[in-house]
């Protein structure tokens, strides 16, 4: 199965269960990802929301159908370079949309 990694935004959406048709339609047949930013953006909402259990328990169901890609030396580097090469070309990007 191939693998699509999710931002914030999309995995927000896809929780609430709110996709655009388009973009549900793109995502069947796919295993979907995120990072580990995007794991700590989701529980900071919750955290600031003050969800109660029954969201928090939806979004514990939600994970558990997600792949949390982990934070390595490599995947900082990596991201080091993406951004510094965005910025070089004029199009700097937010830190977590690297």
């Amino acid at each position: 199965m191939d693998r699509v990694v999710l931002d914030t935004d999309v995995s927000s959406l896809s929780l609430k269960r709110r996709l655009p048709s388009p973009v549900m339609t793109r995502l069947i047949g796919k295993q979907p990802c995120i990072t580990f930013i995007t794991l700590g953006e989701l529980i900071q909402w919750a955290e600031l929301r003050q969800w109660g259990r029954r969201n928090r328990d939806a979004l514990g169901h939600w994970l558990d159908g997600v792949i949390v890609l982990p934070y390595t030396d490599d995947v900082a580097r990596l991201w080091g370079q993406i951004s510094a090469y965005a910025i070089r070309r004029g199009r700097p990007r937010p830190a977590n949309d690297s």
